[in-house]
C-alpha cells in the first residue's frame, strides 16, 4: 500500500500549524518575551532555525498567528464576515474550543505588548480592538433594528464598554486560568452579553 505524497501547499500548511501551535503553547506557558525562535522550532519538531527560515523572526510568526485568528473570527473578506451576532459568537466559541492555547496566547501577548520590549506588536493590538468595536457595532445595530437587542441601549456607549469588559475579564483569566478553561471563559462572556442585550419580555 502506498501513501499519497503531500503537496507543497499541504506541507506548508502543516508547518504553519505546527509552528503556530508551538508558539501558542510556549506563550501560554512562559510568556512571549521569554519564548525564543529556537524553542518554537524545537517544540514544533523542526530545527532551531525553522522560524527564522520561514518567518524571519518570532514576531513574523506571531503576526501570522494573529492573522489566522482574525480570519477565523471575521472571515477572509466582507463576503465571509459574520452577518449576525449569533454567528460571531459561534465562531468565537468554536475558536476557544478548538484552539485554547491560541486564545490564551493572543491575550497574553496583547497585554505584554504594552511594554516597550514588545512594542512591535502594539499596532496590531490597537487595530484589532478597533476592528472588534466596528464589527460589534455593525452587528448590534442590525440586531437592534430587528428587535433582538434592547431598543433603549445606546450602542455607541455599550460597545466600547463591552470590549473593555472582555479585555478586563481576559486579564483576570490569564492570571488564574489555564488554556483548557478558555472555552468556559468565552461561554461565560457570551452568556453575560446575551443576558445584557436581550429585550424585555
Amino acid at each position: 500500500m502506498t501513501t499519497a505524497r503531500r503537496t507543497h501547499a499541504e506541507r506548508q500548511r502543516d508547518a504553519e500549524d505546527r509552528l503556530t501551535q508551538a508558539l501558542a503553547e510556549l506563550i501560554a506557558e512562559q510568556g512571549y518575551e521569554r519564548t525564543t525562535a529556537a524553542q518554537i522550532g524545537e517544540r514544533a519538531g523542526y530545527s532551531r532555525a525553522a522560524v527564522r527560515d520561514r518567518y524571519d523572526s518570532k514576531d513574523g510568526l506571531l503576526l501570522a498567528l494573529h492573522e489566522r485568528y482574525e480570519r477565523l473570527l471575521l472571515g477572509d473578506d466582507p463576503a465571509s464576515a459574520p452577518t449576525t451576532l449569533a454567528e460571531f459568537f459561534a465562531r468565537l466559541s468554536a475558536f476557544a474550543t478548538q484552539h485554547p492555547e491560541w486564545l490564551r496566547a493572543i491575550f497574553i501577548v496583547s497585554f505584554e505588548s504594552l511594554g516597550a520590549a514588545n512594542d512591535a506588536f502594539a499596532p496590531t493590538v490597537h487595530r484589532w480592538v478597533a476592528a472588534l468595536d466596528e464589527v460589534a457595532l455593525r452587528l448590534l445595530r442590525v440586531e437592534q433594528e430587528a428587535g433582538r437587542v434592547r431598543a433603549d441601549l445606546d450602542l455607541d456607549v455599550y460597545v466600547p464598554r463591552a470590549v473593555e469588559g472582555l479585555v478586563g475579564a481576559a486579564f483576570r483569566w490569564c492570571l488564574s486560568g489555564t488554556p483548557e478553561s478558555g472555552a468556559a471563559f468565552i461561554e461565560s462572556r457570551i452568556a453575560s452579553a446575551v443576558a445584557d442585550l436581550a429585550p424585555p419580555t
